[in-house]
């Protein structure tokens, strides 16, 4: 439990955890490019030989070479689309795609946003929990 003592020093250290966190999620940002980068051309090079898969040696897997399916996020205008052509009327196809909409579950819930101040004394969002 905090008390009105710890409660500085929590800041503090919570300010610190943040810039740690920044600066790691900076360093994974330029890994996760260079893999990305590396992977294209392992993919374009398999797709070229026709090598479905590769043997690791250093970990005893597998590269492995096959497709992902993933759906798109799902528009509004999509509905009203699909729902139009099923219901053969516009209107009731706008009608239920608003219903739809609008009674959509909102999931909510507290965090901290930190800001700090520029030089020009504006103040920004540098991270939120």
């Amino acid at each position: 439990m905090l008390t009105a003592e710890t409660f500085g020093e929590r800041v503090n250290e919570y300010v610190e955890l943040e810039a740690q966190i920044k600066e790691g999620s900076k360093m994974v940002s330029v890994l996760k490019k260079k893999k990305c980068e590396i992977g294209e051309s392992l993919l374009e090079f398999m797709k070229e030989k026709g090598i479905v898969a590769c043997n690791i040696s250093q970990t005893g897997g597998k590269l492995i070479r096959r497709p992902q399916r993933s759906l798109e996020t799902v528009k509004r205008e999509y509905v009203e689309e699909i729902l139009a052509k099923e219901l053969q009327d516009p209107n009731m196809a706008e009608k239920l795609a608003d219903l739809v909409y609008q009674n959509r579950n909102v999931r909510e819930k507290e965090i901290l946003k930190l800001t700090v101040k520029r030089n020009t004394g504006e103040e920004i969002v540098i991270g939120d929990t």
